[in-house]
C-alpha cells in the first residue's frame, strides 16, 4: 500500500498443487486443509492494511495430479478470482502431442476448473499460459482454445508467459501460425524485458 500497489491482484501461493513449489499444499487431505487455512490467515492479515483494495487470485496449475479443489480451497471469503495456469502440454505425457480438447478435458483441466469457478460464483483468470517447445510447438489450435474460452467466459485477466525459457515459446516470428491467432484474440504483441 505504501508503494502505491493497493489495487494489486495477488497470486498468493501460486501453483500450490505443484510439488516443485516451495509452498506445495502437501499430499494428504490434512496438509491440504492446513494449506487452505494458512491462505485464509494470510488474506485476513493483508486485508487489515489501511487503504488496501487487493484482489486475491487462488491459482493452481492444470498440469498436476487430480486432487479435489475443495481439499485446498480456502473459501469464497478469501478468494476474489480463480486462476488456472494452463500450458500447451500434459505432464503425464509430456512428449505426446495433445489437442486443445484433450488438454481442456484432462482431469483437473480447464473444463473441471471452469465448473468449480462457476459453482463458487467467481471470475476466472489465466495468470500463466503459453506454448511449449515440445510436444506441440507452434500450435494455433491451443491459442484459439485459450482465446475463445477467455472471450466467452467470466474472466478477470490473462497473462501469456513469454519468457522464452523453461521450454516455453514466445509468440512471434518463430511461431507464425500462433501469432496470427494470438493477434485475432488479444491484439498486438509487446515483449517486455525482465
Amino acid at each position: 500500500v505504501a508503494a502505491g500497489l493497493e489495487n494489486s491482484v495477488i497470486r498468493l501461493g501460486a501453483e500450490m498443487n505443484g510439488p516443485w513449489e516451495a509452498d506445495f499444499m502437501g499430499t494428504t487431505t490434512v496438509e491440504q486443509n492446513l494449506w487452505a487455512t494458512c491462505f485464509a490467515n494470510e488474506v485476513t492479515a493483508m486485508r487489515q492494511a489501511a487503504g488496501e483494495s487487493f484482489l486475491f487470485d487462488w491459482n493452481p496449475n492444470a498440469c498436476t495430479e487430480n486432487v479435489p479443489y475443495t481439499n485446498y480451497y480456502p473459501g469464497n471469503v478469501y478468494v476474489d478470482i480463480l486462476g488456472l495456469d494452463l500450458y500447451d502440454g500434459k505432464c503425464a505425457t509430456p512428449t505426446t502431442p495433445v489437442s486443445w480438447n484433450q488438454l481442456a478435458n484432462e482431469p483437473a483441466g480447464l473444463t473441471s476448473f471452469e465448473a468449480f469457478a462457476k459453482t463458487r460464483g467467481k471470475p476466472m483468470s489465466f495468470p500463466e499460459w503459453g506454448l511449449l517447445q515440445s510436444p506441440n510447438g507452434d500450435d494455433p489450435a491451443y491459442i484459439n482454445g485459450i482465446g475463445s474460452t477467455f472471450a466467452t467466459g467470466d474472466f478477470a485477466f490473462e497473462s501469456y508467459f513469454d519468457a522464452g525459457d523453461g521450454g516455453t515459446l514466445q509468440v512471434g516470428p518463430t511461431t507464425p501460425l500462433s501469432l496470427v491467432r494470438f493477434q485475432k484474440w488479444f491484439g498486438s504483441i509487446s515483449h517486455s524485458s525482465p
